[in-house]
């Protein structure tokens, strides 16, 4: 009978507990196609992958906007800087300091304008070893804006807004050459919650039989 207690107390854990990642993420290329999609996708220099935001703003409040919107998975993320003061909203170079068992994530605001096809804040994650300067022993990307103004074809952009780094810990040793462990291969909670509740089934009957 004492199973009972036990598999209850791992269901209120499992119903409890913050799940930092899920399952899936829609990148850039899959949400916006091709032309445009790879076009955001190639915006930032030495980035391994691309994730669009579910609003114009990656608010910084209590909870940030960027865990609220799980970008790539995580829920986890930490504001390192915000740039609001931009030399050219068009394109620039960004250049951070040591990082080592973090990876970090870029994202770029454009306007306010609903007339761009692209009007959602899009993060890019870094591949630290390729942003990696070794004469200056800091990391630097360059970016351009995504958001396209009118038809894409046109060329036509709006500024970017601002720019925030994040970060989230992934260890001692930092993620290089390669992404960190890909959100997708983390089961979703309610994967988890389904094959809990088929062992519960079994065991109770077990118990009947």
């Amino acid at each position: 009978m004492h199973y009972k207690k036990y598999l209850l107390f791992a269901l209120v854990l499992l119903l409890w507990q913050p799940f930092g990642v899920k399952a899936a993420y829609i990148s850039c290329a899959e949400q916006f196609g091709s032309g445009l999609g790879d076009a955001i996708e190639s915006a930032v220099s030495n980035s391994s992958g691309c994730d669009v935001g579910e609003s114009n703003n990656d608010k910084i409040k209590s909870e940030l906007y960027v865990n609220k919107h799980q970008m790539f998975g995580y829920s986890d993320w930490q504001l390192i800087e915000k740039y609001d003061h931009l030399d050219d909203g068009q394109m620039g170079e960004l250049t951070f300091g040591d990082m080592d068992g973090y990876e970090i994530m870029v994202v770029l605001k454009g306007s306010n304008s609903k007339d761009t096809q692209s009007s959602s804040y899009v993060g890019f994650l870094i591949d630290l070893s390729s942003a990696f300067d070794d004469e200056s022993s800091m990391y630097s990307i360059s970016w351009e804006s995504v958001f396209y103004k009118g038809d894409f074809s046109d060329g036509k952009r709006q500024d970017v807004s601002h720019i925030t780094l994040y970060k989230r810990y992934v260890g001692n040793t930092p993620c290089q050459g390669t992404r960190c462990p890909d959100p997708r291969d983390v089961p979703e909670p309610s994967t988890l919650l389904i094959l809990l509740s088929g062992v519960a089934g079994l065991l109770l009957r077990r118990q009947r039989n």
